[in-house]
């Protein structure tokens, strides 16, 4: 008998059975997922059938009636859609075997219902029907009907967390399918058995598994199932410390659910987004895609689900500071687990809001918290998570000054990661055990701890999506490296012959600007891949994409209103800019130019290679319980215990500060007291080391905020250490290093010296020929999306033109010949010629405009260049860092002469995140750099200054900047710190 539902409507026949009498109804679905129900005259329910098989294969009822009478089958869909089917009816006197097949359809009947009933008992009783079903089937030797309750047993046991008997199962089951030629099914088994292989720790299990069902979904076509492989490929990634993999995988996952209108499948790769973002320090896109998710998870009711995001963004706003909001959503992320009987998700749920305890110093509330959870994962066989909560145990009894218990904690949490093969987990765990170790005096066993997990940790970083990625995971693992390091200085104290201090200074190397690092050795590999025309135009057409939504979302902003396009849009511009991110990394391996490792230096090679004679690097560590300087010259190492990072850093943004304000008199006074005080606690232990030296400074954290030539010299009263020191910036020793091989490698530019300045902002600039009042209100005068963006978290509001910067190029454009020279200015300083080859023709590149940083986002920071050209047509004319970064600008030394151009988001190891990185990666060898506002008339006289040094005089650009700023200081007009320091040079000295 044929039959069609149309929606959620179902379907009603009517059968007539007499005492005795068995049934076998088989209904075939055609496309939909059925369940079938059996009712009794009265209209009760008997018996339903609903087997995993999805929309396809047959549904199959067995059962022998008692009594006579007109009996009710109800046919109805899954989830309400509609779909064709057809039904078969056999029936005859029942013999022993029908009484045992009914039996065992009636157990999987109840069992069903209890599956689906919250709290542990009623699964626990599923699983006992289950098995007696699948003893029943075994005996009728009906294969089917076994392998399907096996299915159902295998997804049970995994939710009670048996995940060794879960994988049997499922595994059986696929092999007994098989057995009858069924294959429909293979991929959904594997990847329910993979999942329960990577719960377990058996990552490479788990990875075939899920491989398997990729390929048998997409030979049979199953889109669906294909998705669901993807997506679970995606965790694995991210589990074996692959996130660039992660978020490929988790991405064309997310569009799969999308093509297919699978709301809840979004919901969970959009959840799997998040967590992996949250891993890599990238909490604000952690935020989106776990919001997302909720509200999805919230829409289709799924309250499982919605409890772990509810976790997973209550884990956020921690990370962000928020403790209330965490606990808040973290204790409502717990009732839920509780009230649909989710306990593995009770006890992850216990572990975070230990955690929160702990780091809220609530030691004894965490210990609880965490001994709640171990008990409820002692019922289950899930390692991963009883590894991660006994860490976080061993690591609360630690804090609490127990650390032999923490430490016996973290040996048996590594124990159960033994096999699993998941770096970021086990050099986590190894951390906490060295800490412990350390706590109890053995400072050799947290040594050999951390020499295992530091590797662990930057193999992880290598595999990091793109830069921006790299960076903000060493952000979230510096804790590792900072403790390293004062653990070797602690060492170096017991044998300070054994030349631990060495080791610590090549440590603190190590975990310092190594983004950038990375940055300066892949820009030749970069480059190279030029001629891969392919791949060249796929390049072509994102810019092409990203140019574009920034123009419809400025012409929204001129227009007014369109606010949440403008959000859309927004958001494209976020994912274009990784998939170009990702597009470049493939350019790499296409050219057989791989992702290059960063080569890190010794002590001895820092000195040897990187230092003359004349030059002493002041390299900086701070710490949360001390911080640390090594004073490194050609032939000598010496360290100094120097305070905490609180203090440090909070004198150092008072002084850049009260700098950037020195011109006011009582400011003056405040900022040379302060400068005083931060020069004896930065300087004072190894003033001794300076006295006729050049200073090479890597600074840490929020001292790159100090122009350290405004320093006081601890060595001469009254004098800022500009008077008798050359001071550049350096963000590493490995980086310069870099920086010098890549010079070393390629030919000098032919031409001297490139200026763009005095670009034209708007159509109110009087070398505009234009009425504005002919203009329609399509054409007002607004800054463009992105630039509006930066400019408005910086707390600008307009953007005026810098009248100074043409007299700027103009004194410095004279100190050069015409056929050396090349200038931009007005109408010709636009984006079109930064983006073109024009400007790697010269050593020299000068850039006289704004620059707007911004100081969270630094795709977003950027240089502002001409706005509408002669004829008064608006220009794109923001140039971002995005851009820059992808420029082939070879040059010696580019000046930045606008405000705060040195400036960006601070991230833990890399400093400054900003203009910097991208004008390095683009192929600089030296920045010069503004810290703050500077007033554009004082600028354009000390560029003057500085370039007759460097061109006329023919210093280095060192030694130029040294005398343009002391005869700046000297200048009664511009004498004031704020009229000659904020200018530092980055990069190369010599």
């Amino acid at each position: 008998m044929e039959g069609r539902l149309t929606g959620p409507e179902v379907g009603v026949y009517r059968l007539t059975l007499a005492a005795g009498e068995a049934l076998h109804i088989t209904v075939d679905q055609r496309g939909v997922d059925l369940v079938a129900e059996l009712r009794d005259p009265g209209g009760q329910p008997l018996v339903s059938v609903d087997s995993p098989n999805g929309d396809q294969g047959l549904e199959r009822l067995f059962f022998v009636a008692r009594g006579g009478g007109s009996y009710g089958l109800v046919i109805r869909s899954f989830g309400g859609k509609g779909g064709r089917f057809a039904i078969h009816r056999d029936s005859w006197p029942a013999h022993d075997l029908d009484h045992w097949r009914a039996e065992a359809c009636r157990m999987v009947s109840e069992a069903d219902a209890d599956a689906a009933l919250p709290g542990t008992s009623f699964r626990r009783a599923a699983v006992r029907r289950y098995v007696n079903a699948i003893a029943l089937w075994r005996r009728t030797e009906e294969v089917y009907q076994q392998a399907l309750t096996e299915t159902k047993l295998g997804k049970v046991l995994y939710s009670l967390g048996e995940l060794r008997r879960s994988a049997e199962h499922l595994q059986h089951a696929m092999t007994l399918l098989n057995g009858l030629g069924i294959t429909a099914q293979d991929a959904a088994l594997l990847n329910d058995s993979g999942m329960a292989y990577e719960r377990l720790g058996e990552l490479d299990r788990a990875r075939t598994a899920f491989e398997k069902a990729r390929e048998s979904a997409r030979r049979r076509g199953d889109r669906r199932e294909e998705t669901v492989s993807i997506n679970n490929l995606g965790i694995l990634a991210q589990d074996q410390g692959n996130p660039w993999r992660a978020l490929s995988l988790l991405d064309e996952a997310l569009a799969g659910w999308h093509s297919l209108g699978d709301t809840p499948g979004e919901a969970a790769t959009l959840h799997n987004l998040g967590t992996l973002y949250t891993g890599l320090g990238q909490l604000p896109e952690a935020r989106d895609a776990l919001a997302e998710a909720l509200k999805r998870y919230r829409l289709t009711g799924r309250k499982r689900d919605e409890a772990a995001s509810l976790m997973a963004l209550g884990w956020v706003r921690f990370l962000q500071g928020d403790v209330l909001g965490a606990r808040a959503e973290l204790s409502r992320s717990l009732s839920l687990r509780r009230e649909v009987g989710d306990r593995r998700g009770e006890a992850v749920s216990l572990d975070r809001l230990g955690t929160l305890s702990r780091e809220n110093r609530e030691l004894d509330r965490a210990l609880k918290e965490y001994r709640q959870a171990l008990a409820i994962l002692a019922e289950s066989d899930d390692t991963q998570s009883r590894a991660r909560v006994l860490s976080n145990l061993g690591e609360t009894l630690t804090m609490q000054g127990a650390p032999i218990s923490g430490r016996l904690c973290q040996t048996e949490a590594l124990q159960l990661l033994a096999s699993s093969r998941q770096p970021s987990a086990e050099a986590y765990v190894r951390f906490r055990r060295a800490r412990a170790a350390r706590a109890v005096g053995d400072l050799n066993a947290a040594w050999k701890d951390m020499q295992e997990a530091i590797p662990r940790l930057e193999a992880i970083r290598e595999r990091a999506v793109n830069d921006d990625f790299r960076m903000t995971y060493l952000d979230s693992v510096h804790e590792q490296y900072e403790m390293t390091v004062d653990l070797l200085m602690e060492l170096h104290t017991r044998e300070p012959q054994s030349g631990f201090d060495r080791r610590a200074l090549e440590m603190a190397d190590r975990a310092r600007a190594r983004g950038l690092l990375d940055l300066v050795q892949q820009a030749r590999a970069r480059h190279a891949n030029e001629h891969l025309a392919a791949d060249k135009g796929r390049l072509r057409r994102l810019d092409e994409e990203l140019r574009s939504a920034e123009r419809r979302i400025a012409g929204w902003l001129e227009r007014g209103g369109g606010e949440a396009m403008q959000e859309q849009e927004e958001a494209r511009i976020q994912s274009l800019l990784r998939q170009r991110d990702k597009l470049l990394v493939e350019m790499e391996g296409a050219a057989g130019n791989p992702r290059l490792s960063a080569q890190l230096l010794s002590a001895a090679d820092i000195q040897r290679q990187l230092l003359g004679p004349d030059t002493v690097l002041l390299f900086y560590a701070l710490g949360e319980r001390r911080s640390f300087v090594w004073a490194v010259s050609q032939s000598k190492i010496e360290s100094a215990v120097l305070p905490p990072r609180e203090l440090l850093e909070a004198g150092a943004i008072r002084l850049h500060a009260l700098l950037a304000r020195s011109a006011l008199g009582a400011t003056k006074a405040q900022a040379e007291l302060t400068g005083r005080e931060l020069s004896r606690l930065l300087l004072g232990k190894v003033a001794h080391l300076l006295v006729g030296q050049r200073l090479a400074i890597v600074p840490d954290g929020a001292l790159a905020y100090i122009p350290f030539g405004a320093l006081p010299d601890p060595a001469v009263a009254g004098v800022p250490l500009l008077v008798r020191h050359e001071v550049v910036v350096v963000p590493s020793a490995a980086v310069l290093a870099a920086i010098r091989a890549r010079a070393a490698t390629r030919p000098a530019a032919p031409r001297l010296l490139a200026v763009v300045a005095d670009p034209v902002f708007g159509r109110d600039d009087p070398r505009l020929q234009q009425d504005r009042a002919s203009t329609g209100p399509a054409e007002r005068d607004q800054p463009t999306a992105p630039l509006f963006r930066s400019a408005r978290s910086l707390g600008l509001t307009g953007l005026a033109r810098l009248p100074f910067t043409g007299q700027e190029a103009a004194s410095i454009l004279a100190l050069v010949p015409p056929r050396e020279r090349f200038a931009a200015t007005g109408f010709a300083a636009s984006p079109i010629l930064l983006s073109g080859d024009r400007l790697k023709e010269f050593r020299i590149v000068h850039l006289a405009t704004h620059a707007l940083v911004h100081p969270d986002t630094p795709d977003l920071s950027g240089v502002v260049l001409s706005r509408v050209d002669e004829h008064g047509r608006p220009q794109p004319g923001f140039f971002r860092s995005y851009q820059i970064f992808s420029l082939r600008l070879p040059a010696d030394l580019v000046v930045l002469s606008g405000c705060r151009t040195g400036l960006g988001q601070r991230l833990n190891g890399e400093g400054l995140v900003g203009l910097s990185q991208s004008f390095f990666h683009a192929g600089a060898s030296r920045l010069l750099v503004s810290l703050w506002d500077v007033n554009d008339r004082a600028t354009a006289s000390l560029m003057a200054k500085f370039y007759r040094e460097m061109l006329v005089d023919r210093r280095s650009p060192a030694a130029a900047l040294r005398a343009a700023q002391l005869a700046q200081r000297q200048d009664p007009q511009w004498s004031a710190s704020s009229h000659w320091a904020g200018f530092v040079l980055q990069g190369e000295w010599r």
